[in-house]
This record gives structure tokens, C-alpha cells and sequence, in this order.
């Protein structure tokens, strides 16, 4: 079960609402606090609207809690979503963290796992421990990414250190076949953005993913400065996980890229210009891609497929899905005007080419092409 329910997130609210970060101006978060702790929510939230507007992460944060919560209103999902988003682009922590939340559950927003993902990701990459074991449930299941036992382990072995759950879950984590995956693939990048802290340090945070790499697979990133020493760290060539948030020493690079390195072996991502950061309108077509559970064959497509339509800007989902017979590999579409991406993706494979297949559906979502994949189809 991930740390999504109710009340387990209002717990987080609740525990981050004593721990305001004052904004410059000294007296007004001193108003704000008094206010809000003698019920007088109307008017805190009036403070923090000021601040909110003069660029500060924390007082977005407070009014997505305000709204998320109903203090002094009724709840308000939709406008709890925009503020955390507010915040959560700022680089405050448990506002990405929340975000990533109401995206995996589809409060206040359209569920997306993949979005959640990338969120939990940056909170992850800041030290939150519930994004950090979230994202590892993620990767384990292969939902909304590619599944990547190697990364739920470093992901829920962090979390480890700080939640019992986490520990537990680890334990019943599976390992990978060192026969099961023997070529190494690039990962792909997922997000990046500049953001900077109140006392002004500018930090840069990067996402990436990668389907399953070899036992001992580890990734490092390239900044496009090669003398840059900002990673830091004990050792800084050597990440197992699948984001990280660098503080800027030095200004701010053009360029980054990510490595998977095995032994002698490397797989690089292209290099990204940091202008491609998740402020930028989302892709206007998806892609859904759906194999049978315990289809190994199709899930290794599965994954081969996802990079490679990632890397042309695409919006991918991964499922595996359970009690679910695919007879053949095909691309479905559910509205007419998905009808050149769906033949794109189609004519992107060999084994999909002639393979896409209109089933009008209004209870679908309109953008969203569907590829089901079968093994005995699968290259």
C-alpha cells in the first residue's frame, strides 16, 4: 500500500504546518502564524497569498494545505493541486511530494503514475522518505515506469533508513536473475529543472528511468562543464537510484546527460538542454502500454518500446496488467483524431506495423493511444 490514503497525507500536513520557513519580510509570516494558530485561517491565508504571489515556495505550500485540509472553507482538491504545484516547482520538498501523491491517486487532478512518478522522484531526490518508498512501489510494479527491481531496492532501501514499512517492504522485494537481463540500455531522462532555495542556493534537480540493467548497473550524471565539481558526495560518479538534486557552485550548465555504466560497458542518454524542464506543456499524445504480467518476453519489449518512444518526446505509461487475455500485439485508438499517432506508433515496430485498430470508446481519455503487446509477437 503506498503512503496515498488520507490519512496518512493529512498526517504530513498537518506535522509540516509547524514548521513555516520565514520569508524575508520578518513580520508578516509572524502574522500569518498568529493568525492561523487563533483560528483566524481567512486572514493567514491573505498573508501567505501575498507571499505566495511574491514567489515563495513555502507560502503556496501553506495555502495548498489550507485547501487540501478545509480550514475555514470547504476542501478544496483542485486548488489544493495548483498550490502544491505552485510550491512544488519552487523546489519545496513535501510540496512535490504531495503533488506526486494526488497524481497517483487522482485527487484535485487526472491520475497519472507516470507524472506521480517524476514527482516523487524530485521530493525523493530532496530526502523525503514516503516519496522515496513510493517511487519504489512504482518501480516494483512497473506502473507508470518501466519495472526496474534494482531501483525499487535503492529506492526503498533509502527509505529504509527512516520507515519500518519501508524496511519490511524491502525484505519482500524480489532480486534480479543476473541471466535475466544481460544488455545494458541508456537510461531516459525525465525531468529537470533550476530551482532556488530562500537563502538563495540554486539547486539542480534531474529525473531519469531506465528499464532492468544488469546486476551491478549504476548510473552517473554529466553536467556539460566537465571541470564542474558540484555533484559532490563520497562518490560522485557512482548513483543507484534514479534521481538526484545537485547544488550549483558555479553557475548553471546548458547541459546534462546521464550514464549507465557495467563494468567496462556504457549506455548514455542524449545529451538534454536544461530549457526541457516539466514547465513546458506535456506531450499531446500518450502512450499506454499493456502486457500480460507474467508475459516476460513482452515486458522486455515493453521496456525497449517506452525508450524509444520517450526519447521522441512522447508521454509513456507502462502497465503490466493481471486477468487480462492479449491474444496479438496491436495499437488501439479510441477516437478519431488519435489516428495519425496511432499508426505512427504502429509503423514505428515491424511486428505492429498494419496493427492499428480503431475501438471507439468515450469512456477512454481522448489522446491516449493504446499499444497491447503479446510475447510470441515480440521481436
Amino acid at each position: 500500500m503506498r503512503w496515498r490514503d488520507g490519512a496518512l497525507r493529512t498526517l504530513v500536513m498537518a506535522l509540516a504546518l509547524a514548521a513555516t520557513t520565514a520569508p524575508s519580510r520578518a513580520a508578516t509570516p509572524a502574522e500569518a502564524r498568529e493568525a492561523f494558530d487563533h483560528g483566524r485561517y481567512a486572514e493567514a491565508a491573505a498573508i501567505w497569498r501575498e507571499l505566495a504571489r511574491a514567489g515563495n515556495p513555502e507560502a503556496a505550500f501553506q495555502l495548498g494545505l489550507v485547501n487540501d485540509l478545509g480550514l475555514g472553507r470547504a476542501p478544496d482538491p483542485v486548488g489544493a493541486f495548483r498550490r502544491y504545484l505552485e510550491a512544488a516547482q519552487g523546489g519545496h520538498a513535501t510540496a512535490q511530494f504531495n503533488v506526486g501523491v494526488m497524481l497517483d491517486a487522482g485527487t484535485g487532478t487526472a491520475r497519472s503514475p507516470s507524472a506521480a512518478a517524476t514527482w516523487y522522484a524530485r521530493a525523493a531526490a530532496n530526502g523525503v522518505a514516503r516519496a522515496e518508498y513510493n517511487l519504489a512501489l512504482l518501480y516494483a510494479e512497473g506502473d507508470g515506469l518501466p519495472q526496474n527491481l534494482a531501483l525499487a531496492r535503492a529506492w526503498m532501501s533509502r527509505a529504509a533508513t527512516s520507515l519500518a514499512a519501508a524496511g519490511e517492504r524491502l525484505e519482500a522485494l524480489g532480486t534480479l536473475d543476473p541471466e535475466a537481463t544481460e544488455s545494458i540500455v541508456a537510461p531516459v531522462p525525465l525531468a529537470a529543472a533550476v530551482v532556488t532555495a530562500p537563502e538563495g542556493t540554486p539547486t539542480l534537480e534531474l529525473v531519469w528511468t531506465a528499464g532492468e540493467q544488469p546486476p551491478g548497473t549504476h548510473y552517473r550524471v554529466e553536467l556539460d562543464d566537465a571541470a564542474r565539481n558540484d555533484i559532490g558526495g563520497d562518490d560522485p560518479a557512482r548513483i543507484d537510484v534514479s534521481a538526484i538534486a545537485i547544488p550549483l557552485l558555479s553557475g548553471v550548465p546548458r547541459r546534462w546527460r546521464v550514464l549507465a555504466i557495467d563494468g567496462t560497458r556504457v549506455a548514455a542518454s542524449d545529451w538534454q538542454p536544461l530549457s526541457r524542464t516539466e514547465h513546458e506543456p506535456l506531450p499531446e499524445g500518450k502512450i499506454a502500454i499493456r502486457f500480460g504480467s507474467d508475459d516476460a518476453r513482452a515486458r522486455a519489449f515493453a521496456t525497449e518500446l517506452s525508450q524509444d518512444l520517450a526519447r521522441s518526446g512522447l508521454h509513456i505509461e507502462t502497465t503490466a496488467v493481471e486477468d487480462t487475455e492479449i491474444a496479438a500485439s496491436e495499437v488501439r485508438y479510441f477516437f478519431g483524431g488519435d489516428a495519425a499517432l496511432a499508426h505512427e506508433v504502429a509503423a514505428s515496430r515491424p511486428t505492429l506495423a498494419d496493427q492499428a485498430v480503431f475501438l471507439p470508446d468515450p469512456g477512454r481519455d481522448p489522446g491516449t493511444v493504446e499499444v497491447r503487446l503479446r510475447g510470441s509477437a515480440a521481436p
